[in-house]
């Protein structure tokens, strides 16, 4: 089946096809020349979001030359162009609106509990219900002391099917894997059951976001189980508030507007462990993006520790679909089964996918390549049809 590329998402790639082009795009302040962090790009015609890096760079992926974008900051004025129009020179500049920072009108909140309060009701109101998908980039290592037994990466799809679906709450968000490779060594083997390899942790952040929104602090029925207080070492703009509840204690980063920008879970125990199939106690940093008020998980970063492993988990939101989105539930059921064995594929067309340099992948012997991940087990057409049917969106 043929797997093409439709979304480049790496940085300083510049390649083009009869139709697009890809490239990086540099937003910056106009008078300091500095970047400006962590912009909002939105896709006129198509209603796809993105977010700019810490370096404020963005890129373009696969789009037409006459595509539109718009690009918004709070702190600056809108810009919309097209690609053509920056296709020679990928850098756009955004002007300072003091007027707009002028009518923001900020009532601080002293306690803490009612600005968690406030958080919460936000995001509930605020929050997709419906369904919806994003392409998306996931990672994983899995260490033994410092020798790295497995490794993975993929670019494929973070599908969510909606709380009006048949499935169980915390399986309603998954990551589908597209594009991907995966190495080890023979001791990653020797962990799985009836000489199978140990499922990728693919599916673990979503699964994490889904406890969060469902069981955790951002509950609408447990988020009062919490004892929060303002972090007193915080120097930056809205909230810090420190939480901690039965299971987990950390810090929320809360803009002026009670939108949430970010949690650090600096301990958990409902990290679920791919390899031991049980949950588990870790670390995980989630941040969250905004458009059009609607919050967006943009990145997923964890780690835990479990019989003698160390693991680390990455995910990026790299492009959401804005708009409607239709999906069945026979249509999740064989992506559901697809998590768990996705198809190993890769080409000459993905190498500008991959984050890991070649000599770290040197550090494992064996790859797996044009089969499924779980030996003696077959991998799902409808699956691999409905990954196909996924990247129409993008």
């Amino acid at each position: 089946m043929s797997r093409l590329l439709v979304f480049v998402l790496i940085l300083n790639v510049n390649w083009v096809t009869a139709q697009s082009s890809s490239y990086s795009v540099h937003v910056v302040d106009q008078q300091s020349k500095e970047p400006v962090p962590y912009v909002h790009v939105v896709v006129l015609k198509k209603q796809i979001g993105m977010i700019a890096d810490e370096n404020g760079v963005f890129t373009t992926g696969d789009l037409e030359n006459q595509d539109s974008i718009k690009i918004t900051h709070v702190a600056y004025k809108p810009v919309v162009t097209t690609i053509d129009a920056i296709k020679d020179e990928p850098v756009i500049e955004l002007i300072y609106n003091d007027q707009v920072l002028d009518q923001v009108v900020v009532t601080a909140v002293s306690d803490p509990k009612l600005i968690l309060e406030k958080v919460v009701s936000h995001y509930r109101r605020s929050r997709r219900t419906s369904p919806h998908v994003a392409k998306a980039y996931y990672a994983e290592e899995v260490k033994r002391s410092d020798e790295l037994i497995f490794i993975a990466e993929s670019v494929g799809y973070s599908v969510f099917c909606g709380d009006s679906s048949n499935w169980a709450s915390l399986a309603r968000q998954n990551f589908y894997c597209d594009i991907t490779r995966v190495g080890y060594h023979d001791e990653w083997m020797s962990l799985g059951k009836n000489n199978t390899k140990p499922p990728m942790g693919n599916y673990v952040p979503m699964n994490y976001l889904m406890v969060v929104e469902n069981y955790g602090i951002l509950s609408s029925d447990h988020w009062r189980d919490y004892q929060v207080a303002f972090d007193d070492s915080y120097d930056g703009d809205g909230y810090a508030l420190l939480f901690s509840g039965e299971r987990e204690k950390g810090l929320l980063l809360v803009n002026d507007h009670f939108q949430l920008k970010e949690i650090r879970f600096f301990r958990t125990n409902d990290l679920w462990s791919s390899v031991f199939n049980k949950r588990s106690s870790g670390a995980i940093t989630i941040r969250y993006a905004y458009f059009d008020d609607v919050p967006v998980a943009h990145s997923i970063f964890l780690t835990y520790k479990k019989g003698g492993l160390t693991h680390y988990i990455k995910y990026e939101n790299k492009a959401q679909k804005l708009d409607e989105f239709d999906v069945t539930n026979e249509q999740i059921g064989a992506l559901q089964r697809y998590a768990r064995n996705p198809f190993i594929s890769s080409d000459d067309t993905s190498e500008d996918l991959w984050r890991y340099p070649d000599a770290f992948w040197e550090k494992v012997d064996k790859r797996r390549e044009g089969k499924s991940y779980i030996e003696n087990e077959d991998y799902s057409e409808s699956a691999l049809l409905m990954i196909e049917e996924l990247k129409r969106f993008f």
